[in-house]
């Protein structure tokens, strides 16, 4: 019957409001992203049918999993360039990096190793399990280098949320961003909401 038609139809999938991702794991074999070409295509693929059609990869560079250099990253994004070439996958593709605020990360920006997003945006990561020594003087050193920091999951830092929200408001300024997952965000907010009512 026509008015059961729709069960029969496969559903469209989900466009996103905007065209660029620049946030993703997507190049092959450097972090805990796509373990391998084949699946970085594929991903690609499924970006492409959310209506992305400009990507640009934040591969980790940490000290203690990820030490990532321009010679491991730059080769790994010309191999997806060519894989998505050879696929027929047309999407404009470039890295930059999500960087780990540690010791290694500050030698490789030092010695002019970080590639950054354009205007020279650069994307930083707290540890998960404490805050960085002096978080809000790094910052603003790096605004005085000429970098913009955008912060990378602040939803993630329980120590801020859960032990003293209030400092937080230090790395709250004008010339600091924060790109944050906002599904989880509000996961947690309602999860702290439903915990307050049951107590």
């Amino acid at each position: 019957m026509a008015f059961f038609s729709f069960l029969s139809r496969k559903s469209e999938p989900a466009r996103l409001p905007f065209r660029t991702d620049i946030h993703c794991h997507i190049l092959p074999g450097v972090d805990d992203g796509s373990p391998d070409v084949e699946t970085s295509v594929e991903l690609v693929k499924r970006m492409r049918n959310w209506g992305l059609d400009r990507i640009i990869a934040t591969p980790h560079i940490t000290e203690a999993t990820f030490p990532n250099t321009p010679d491991v990253l730059d080769p790994a994004l010309h191999e997806l360039e060519d894989a998505l070439k050879n696929a027929g996958v047309d999407v404009e593709l470039s890295r930059a990096s999500e960087n780990r605020i540690d010791d290694f990360f500050r030698s490789e920006l030092a010695a002019g190793q970080i590639t950054t997003f354009p205007n020279r945006y650069i994307l930083v990561e707290n540890s998960f399990i404490q805050e960085p020594w002096q978080l809000d003087q790094f910052l603003f050193d790096l605004k005085i280098q000429g970098y913009n920091p955008i912060m990378a999951h602040p939803e993630r830092f329980h120590y801020y949320f859960e032990e003293h929200p209030s400092a937080m408001t230090s790395c709250i300024r004008p010339e600091c961003c924060f790109r944050s997952m906002c599904f989880r965000l509000r996961a947690d907010i309602q999860r702290k909401r439903s915990g307050r009512r049951r107590n």
